[in-house]
């Protein structure tokens, strides 16, 4: 039982969109620490990191619930309530 509710919590970033934007950063961090050549190739150094996992991560959040169909009035606002989430606002995650 244990096993089935940790897989289940992470079938979808819906599950906790503080920890996916967590996650996000931290592979984004160590990727330009461990591979800085290639990272720079695809855009991301260490001047502009920070800008580029909030870009990242609203890119992600935007797909995610324009795939899901929401738009407009309540559905942009829970959309946006899970991109100030992912990017690190606690408050939105309520």
């Amino acid at each position: 039982m244990l096993l089935y509710r940790h897989v289940s919590q992470e079938t979808s970033p819906a599950a906790n969109w503080s920890r996916f934007g967590q996650a996000i950063r931290l592979t984004l961090a160590a990727y330009v620490q461990w591979f800085p050549e290639q990272a720079a190739s695809k855009g991301l150094t260490t001047a502009n990191l920070n800008s580029e996992m909030n870009r990242r991560i609203s890119a992600y959040v935007d797909k995610y619930f324009d795939s899901k169909g929401f738009s407009g009035g309540l559905g942009a606002i829970i959309g946006d309530a899970a991109r100030q989430c992912a990017l690190g606002n606690t408050a939105a995650c309520q």
